[in-house]
């Protein structure tokens, strides 16, 4: 089976689910490729499975690739919102 490399944002969990189409290999490819579940993934690192068990949702990630961390970033306007905000001096309790 082929394997797929990793995108910027993915996690071993992705990876497995976009390559066999069901969580319920995790732990098969958790062994299969050496890792734990938790370890972080570097972009461009390959991961394999033992078996697909769900086509039509590899295929849907074929056709359609999973998102990333690489989506539009949401800009927050300085001197707004909670983060800005200091208590008795911009954040005033009533």
């Amino acid at each position: 089976m082929p394997n797929t490399k990793a995108k910027q944002g993915q996690s071993f969990l992705d990876l497995v689910l976009q390559q066999s189409g069901s969580f319920t290999d995790v732990i098969s490819a958790a062994l299969l490729n050496g890792r734990s579940l938790t370890d972080d993934i570097a972009i461009n690192d390959s991961i394999a499975v033992s078996q697909i068990s769900n086509q039509d949702q590899v295929n849907v990630f074929t056709n359609n690739k999973p998102a990333t961390a690489l989506g539009k970033q949401i800009e927050i306007a300085e001197g707004k919102g909670i983060g800005w905000m200091k208590i008795e001096e911009t954040f005033i309790v009533g």
